[in-house]
């Protein structure tokens, strides 16, 4: 009825916003994403598929997603993802430009995907030997994987682990690997190395085409049913 709405201002201040569309080239998968990059570098990216959290780190907000055909890390280092994953949740619509650190792929986001799709998703890593591990680069970077009955030199055994070093890792067959401590905060770094065969799961990275491994926590290294049997 007439009168009804007297106390609302037909002239009320009219508020602005600024919208920014980004546009985007949808890829399905991060295998597509990870070949897309030799043809057209600065262009902005989209996983329209899930991707899963194997690993995040305060410093730079880095992270690691894989799907079933392979991983990517994602380089935050302004903050842009503000929404905050645990490992095991899968993520839509990973958007971003691409870029080579030291030879090693990285996704540098320029929207927030938003809130998980999933959560808890089981992540199983993939199992290799030293030997594999090394031929493994152009399958497995930034991928979860378990090196398999690998033991540490033991000049270091007994020794603290310290944060940015590269240990080597050895078999019963004499083939050798690179074990990175990459993150300082890891609950294992100032810990005593132990000695004997272990199965170490972690994130395949590569420093310009070495390939290495580093583990995210304590809970990375379980001892191996392989006894350690020395060479010589």
């Amino acid at each position: 009825a007439p009168g009804n709405n007297a106390d609302i201002d037909p002239w009320s201040d009219i508020t602005e916003a600024t919208y920014t569309i980004v546009e985007t080239t949808p890829i399905a998968t991060i295998a597509e994403l990870r070949a897309a990059y030799a043809n057209k570098a600065d262009a902005v990216y989209t996983i329209t598929g899930e991707v899963f959290l194997t690993f995040k780190q305060d410093y730079k907000n880095i992270k690691y997603v894989q799907d079933a055909t392979a991983g990517i890390q994602i380089f935050d280092e302004n903050g842009v993802i503000t929404t905050i994953y645990d490992v095991g949740d899968g993520i839509l619509n990973l958007t971003g430009t691409l870029d080579l650190r030291n030879g090693l792929l990285r996704i540098t986001p320029v929207v927030d995907p938003g809130a998980a799709n999933t959560t808890n998703n089981t992540l199983t890593p993939i199992q290799l030997s030293i030997e594999e591990f090394n031929d493994g680069l152009a399958d497995y970077e930034s991928m979860l994987i378990e090196v398999m009955a690998a033991h540490f030199d033991e000049t270091v055994v007994g020794n603290d682990f310290t944060t940015g070093t590269n240990y080597t890792l050895s078999d019963n067959d004499g083939f050798e690997g690179v074990f990175r401590t990459e993150f300082y905060d890891a609950d294992y770094i100032n810990t005593p190395i132990t000695s004997g065969n272990q199965d170490i799961t972690g994130v395949m990275i590569q420093y310009n085409g070495t390939v290495q491994i580093f583990a995210r926590e304590m809970a990375d290294f379980a001892p191996s049913d392989v006894p350690l049997i020395p060479i010589g």
